[in-house]
């Protein structure tokens, strides 16, 4: 069965999970336990079952993605264990692909684009970009893709016509067992077959901000034979349904041509993708599990701004209380120097704060690939000193993860660089 257990507070959708795992999915005490969740969730997730049980062990965690792959494997005989249109292995592919289209009509702004591209630099990083629209052309207009194959264009748009040629290209080498084609198989077994596939008798979702439609259909479909619990962090216990970003409807207010709910711009503002999925979800049939608590009133700042969200109101000339950090804006010069602010403030923390601990942190960061060197110098360059906080970077590219691959790109870069003094210094200092 499908069950879907919101709140808008993470904690209480953990303890929700923890009591779950309580009871065995099957009488085989050593079945692990799938729970499908974002990259740098299950440390997390880890963390707090061990903290509530005493132990956490057995839990197999996957990728909302693989484990949709995993299924159709299970489900459709010969599928190969990484999909030949995953961004990875398709980018070269099409690196391949593209060279005899170029002469083309329909390929001459590309055709354009790489004339100056001597060492195929730009064809490999295009290719990249190409490969990452692709798979999510898959996953959120399965359609259009599916029209594709057959020569259907959705729109009168010129990109369209080379990306549907160079689609054309990619399925006749690879066929049609990508993503979108084996999901509307899937949706056509019948629910013995499902029932049948050596797939697991329970599957937690936690911790996913947001899912495709097609993933949602899948779960949906997968919770007609077996266990399917889905907890999702919805921020507000009204319907927002109605909620419209404020530019939009700025920017369509005469096309639209009618009032819109505005009772909260803040969530009408960041809420639009939670938004979409929840209305798909919610159009499942399954069974609704209430993990909303009692909601205190509001002494800070940020219990207000919580408030609000939580019952779409907007609170307006509110006196600030001097003493309230409960939300605090840091302005500073760069990536560097806001790394070094959050050091300082979190030794603050700790300092004013004996029950606060590292693992009771996380830090967001909208690009990890610009900021994980900066991490690395200054929570990095305390270790070993009073200064030092334990820190981990999830989420992180090979690259950061694994210095020794930074060097190898600039060695392949030094060709065609002018082989400074500090470059080579740079690499020579590399441990």
């Amino acid at each position: 069965m499908l069950r879907i257990i919101s709140s808008n507070r993470q904690e209480a959708l953990l303890d929700a999970l923890a009591a779950r795992l309580r009871v065995p999915p099957d009488a085989n005490p050593l079945t692990p336990e799938r729970v499908v969740a974002e990259r740098g969730m299950n440390t997390w997730v880890l963390q707090q079952l061990a903290e509530r049980h005493g132990i956490a062990a057995n839990i197999d965690f996957q990728y909302p993605a693989a484990f949709v792959w995993q299924a159709l494997r299970a489900l459709v005989p010969d599928l190969p264990k990484q999909s030949q249109f995953d961004a990875a292995p398709l980018t070269w592919r099409l690196m391949r692909l593209l060279s005899p289209l170029l002469a083309e009509p329909a390929f001459q702004a590309i055709d354009r684009y790489l004339q100056d591209d001597a060492d195929g630099r730009k064809r490999y990083q295009l290719c990249g970009r190409i490969a990452t629209v692709f798979n999510d052309y898959l996953v959120y207009r399965p359609q259009m893709m599916l029209g594709w194959a057959k020569g259907r264009r959705s729109t009168e748009s010129p990109d369209e016509a080379w990306q549907l040629r160079l689609w054309q290209a990619v399925t006749r080498e690879l066929g049609d067992g990508h993503r979108a084609r084996l999901l509307a198989r899937f949706a056509q077994l019948p629910d013995a077959v499902v029932a049948a596939a050596a797939l697991p008798r329970r599957v937690s979702v936690f911790g996913v901000p947001a899912l495709p439609p097609v993933y949602v259909e899948a779960l949906a479909r997968l919770g007609r034979s077996r266990d399917v619990d889905l907890y999702v962090l919805n921020p507000s216990e009204a319907f927002w349904g109605d909620l419209v970003d404020p530019k939009v409807l700025a920017a369509n207010a005469e096309v639209l041509g009618y009032a819109h709910d505005l009772t909260n711009r803040l969530l009408a503002s960041w809420g639009q993708p939670v938004r979409y999925f929840l209305s798909e979800l919610y159009g499942q049939e399954a069974e609704y599990v209430d993990a909303w608590g009692e909601e205190r009133a509001p002494e800070t700042l940020l219990h207000r701004v919580q408030a609000d969200i939580r019952e779409l109101t907007e609170t307006t000339g509110r006196a600030l209380d001097p003493g309230d950090d409960t939300i605090r804006i840091a302005s500073c010069w760069g990536p560097m120097r806001e790394v070094e602010a959050l050091h300082d403030w979190l030794l603050g923390r700790f300092q004013a704060d004996p029950t606060l601990r590292p693992r009771d942190v996380v830090v967001l960061t909208p690009d990890i690939d610009q900021y994980a060197p900066c991490v690395d110098a200054v929570f990095g360059a305390a270790e070993g000193t009073p200064r030092h906080l334990p820190w981990n970077l999830a989420d992180v590219p090979p690259r950061a993860a694994y210095p020794l691959l930074a060097v190898v790109e600039q060695l392949l870069r030094l060709p065609a660089s002018r082989f400074t003094v500090s470059e080579v210094l740079g690499l020579l200092e590399t441990p």
